[in-house]
C-alpha cells in the first residue's frame, strides 16, 4: 500500500454502511461537501417545500446567545463575532448539533434556557473594516466589532453578499436578513421543547433546531428578491447528545503517554469507529487464507480538531466506540504523530466524553505505502476504490481488532474535501501519476493482464499506535516493527455509491514494516467479479 494473501473483510468488519458513507462523498471524483471554510448546515431535518424550490440557503452566523434562569443572557459561541461562519440551511447531510457545527465542542453549559437568539452577521455594518457607523471595536452582534475575519469561502460571493439562496436552475440571489443581524433569529419558550432546555451536570448536550426553511424564505412579490422571515416548527428546539474529546501533545514516560493540556493539537484527523457491525449491512463471512486476519472496525464518522484541540460527534447511537486520531504536523516541531486509539468510549442519551487524548510526536515524516489496485473487467470504464490503512489493538473479549487510521498528507490521490477516505478510479491502462517511483520498488508491482488498474500511495504514521481507554491511561506504543493492513472498497464509477465486484471489499493480511524507506511496496488489492 511481496506476495501476501488478500482476504475478504469479515462480516464483523467494514460494512455496507461504511461503503455508503464513502460512495456518497464522491461523484466521479467530485465532492459534494460544503466548500472548505464553510460549515454544513445543522438546521432543517424536515422542510415543507420541495427540493425543487431551492438548492441552498446560505446565511452567515456571528453569534448564538441563550437566556438562562438565573443568570440572564449567555454567549454560547464566544469569539464568533470576529469570525462569523456560513451555514447552509438546506444541507442534505445536516445533523442536529448546531453549536458543534459552529465549532463549539463543549455542548450547552449547565442551566435552564428559556430563549435562544441566532444572530446573523451584518457584513456591511460595524466592525467590517469599511468604516461605517460607530464600529470601532464595540460592535454588538452586527459585525462583531474590531477586526472581523469573514468566512474563508463565501458561497454568495457572486452576488456580493454573505447570505443568499441558490434556486433550482442554479441561479444565486441575495437573501435579505437585516432585522436578524440586529435582534437575532429568536427562539422563544413556545418553540422550545418542554418550554425550556434544562441542562443538568454531567450531561453533554447540543442544540437541535428544527428550522422550517421553506416557511422562512419568502420572495418579495415578483421582484426576484428574497427575504428571510424565520420560522421554526412548534416546540422543535431541543437537545441532542454529543460525543466529544480534546487532542493534546503527548509525552512518554514510565510506559505511559500523558497529555500536556497546555498544548492542544489543532487540525488533527479524528475518526469515530465501532467494533459492532450495523444490522443487516454485513459484507459476508471472512475468508482468511493465512489465519492472521483480524476484524476491522466500522467507520462511523470523521471530523477535524478545532483550534483548541476539541472535536465533537453529534448523536451517535448508544454503545461503545473507539476514537482514532493522528496529525500531519504536531505543534512542537511539525512532525507527523503516531495514531492514538482511544477505546471504551461509551455513548449514552446524555452524551459522552473521551477526555484528554494524547498524540505522540512520531519524530519523522509519515511512512509512504504504495500499491496497485486492479478490477477484473477491462471492457468497462473501471471502478472507484476507496482505500485505507489499519493498525491493530486489543478489543472486547481480548480479541485483536484493526482500527482504520486516518491517512496523512502524502496520500495520493489525496482525500477529497468532505470524503471519508481517499479513492482512486481504475482504468484499462495503468495510471502511474500517483506512484511516480513505482518501478523502483522491490518487488516491482505490475498490472495483471485483462484488468483495470491504478496505483495509489498511502501515508500513515511511521510507528505503532498509542492505545488507551477513555480518560486514560494511554500506553507507550510498542517498538517497531509497525504493523499495518491495507483495505479497499469498490463502488460504481458513476458515483452512485453502489457496490461493485465480488467481494466488494478486500483487506491484506497484516504485514510489518521493519524499516521505513520513503517508498515501500505493499500487497496488491485485486478485485474480481466487477461490472
Amino acid at each position: 500500500m511481496g506476495d501476501q494473501s488478500i482476504n475478504r473483510i469479515s462480516s464483523q468488519g467494514l460494512t455496507i454502511a461504511a461503503l455508503a458513507l464513502l460512495g456518497l462523498a464522491l461523484t466521479n471524483g467530485v465532492t459534494t461537501a460544503a466548500p472548505l471554510g464553510a460549515v454544513n448546515g445543522k438546521f432543517g431535518k424536515r422542510n415543507t417545500c420541495s427540493e425543487s424550490d431551492y438548492q441552498h440557503v446560505w446565511v452567515t452566523v456571528s453569534d448564538v446567545q441563550a437566556h438562562k434562569i438565573p443568570g440572564g443572557w449567555t454567549d454560547l459561541t464566544p469569539g464568533m463575532q470576529t469570525a462569523p461562519m456560513q451555514v447552509d440551511l438546506l444541507d442534505a447531510n445536516a445533523t442536529d448539533c448546531f453549536l458543534a457545527s459552529l465549532g463549539v465542542t463543549t455542548g450547552l453549559p449547565v442551566g435552564h434556557y428559556q430563549q435562544i437568539r441566532i444572530i446573523l452577521w451584518d457584513s456591511a455594518g460595524p466592525g467590517n473594516g469599511k468604516g461605517k457607523g460607530k464600529g470601532k471595536g464595540k460592535g454588538k452582534g452586527k459585525g462583531g466589532g474590531g477586526s472581523v475575519t469573514p468566512p474563508a469561502v463565501n458561497a454568495c460571493a457572486s452576488v456580493g453578499s454573505y447570505d443568499c439562496v441558490q434556486l433550482a436552475d442554479g441561479g444565486i440571489d441575495p437573501l435579505s436578513v437585516n432585522v436578524e443581524t440586529r435582534t437575532g433569529l429568536r427562539i422563544p419558550p413556545g418553540q422550545i421543547a418542554r418550554g425550556g432546555l434544562n441542562i443538568q451536570p454531567n450531561e453533554l448536550l447540543d442544540l437541535d433546531i428544527d428550522f422550517d426553511v421553506c416557511e422562512s424564505v419568502l420572495e418579495a412579490g415578483n421582484s426576484g428578491k428574497y427575504i428571510l422571515k424565520p420560522a421554526l416548527f412548534q416546540g422543535e428546539a431541543d437537545t441532542n447528545p454529543l460525543l466529544n474529546g480534546t487532542l493534546y501533545v503527548g509525552a512518554s514516560g514510565g510506559g505511559i503517554v500523558s497529555p500536556n493540556t497546555s498544548l492542544p493539537v489543532a487540525g488533527a484527523y479524528v475518526y469515530l469507529e465501532s467494533q459492532t457491525p450495523a444490522d443487516s449491512t454485513e459484507i459476508g463471512d471472512p475468508e482468511p487464507v493465512s489465519g492472521s486476519f483480524a476484524q476491522v472496525e466500522n467507520l462511523v464518522d470523521t471530523t477535524i480538531s478545532g483550534a483548541d484541540g476539541g472535536f465533537a460527534f453529534c448523536a451517535p447511537d448508544a454503545g461503545a466506540y473507539e476514537i482514532v486520531g493522528d496529525s500531519d504536523a504536531m505543534p512542537t516541531d511539525g512532525n507527523a504523530s503516531n495514531a492514538t486509539i482511544t477505546t471504551d468510549v461509551t455513548m449514552t442519551d446524555l452524551g459522552a466524553t473521551a477526555g484528554a487524548i494524547p498524540l505522540l510526536d512520531d519524530g519523522t515524516s509519515p511512512a509512504l505505502l504504495e500499491s496497485l489496485v486492479t478490477t477484473q473487467n477491462t471492457a468497462a470504464p473501471g471502478d472507484v476504490i476507496a482505500f485505507a490503512g489499519a493498525q491493530p489493538f486489543t478489543g472486547a473479549g481480548n480479541v485483536t481488532i484493526q482500527a482504520i487510521v486516518p491517512p496523512l498528507s502524502g496520500t495520493l490521490p489525496a482525500p477529497a474535501p468532505g470524503a471519508s477516505l481517499p479513492a482512486v478510479a481504475t482504468a484499462a491502462a495503468l495510471n502511474t501519476s500517483n506512484c511516480p517511483a513505482l518501478s523502483d520498488l522491490n518487488p516491482t508491482l505490475t498490472c495483471s493482464a485483462g484488468a483495470n488498474c491504478a496505483c495509489f500511495t498511502l501515508a500513515l504514521p511511521n510507528s505503532n499506535p498509542v492505545i488507551g481507554p477513555a480518560n486514560g491511561p494511554f500506553v507507550t506504543p510498542a517498538a517497531n516493527p509497525a504493523n499495518y493492513s491495507v483495505l479497499g472498497a469498490a463502488s460504481n464509477l458513476s458515483g452512485s455509491g453502489a457496490e461493485e465486484c465480488d467481494p466488494s471489499a478486500l483487506i491484506t493480511d497484516p504485514f510489518a514494516l521493519t524499516s521505513f524507506p520513503q517508498l515501500l511496496a505493499t500487497p496488491m488489492l485485486s478485485f474480481v467479479g466487477c461490472d
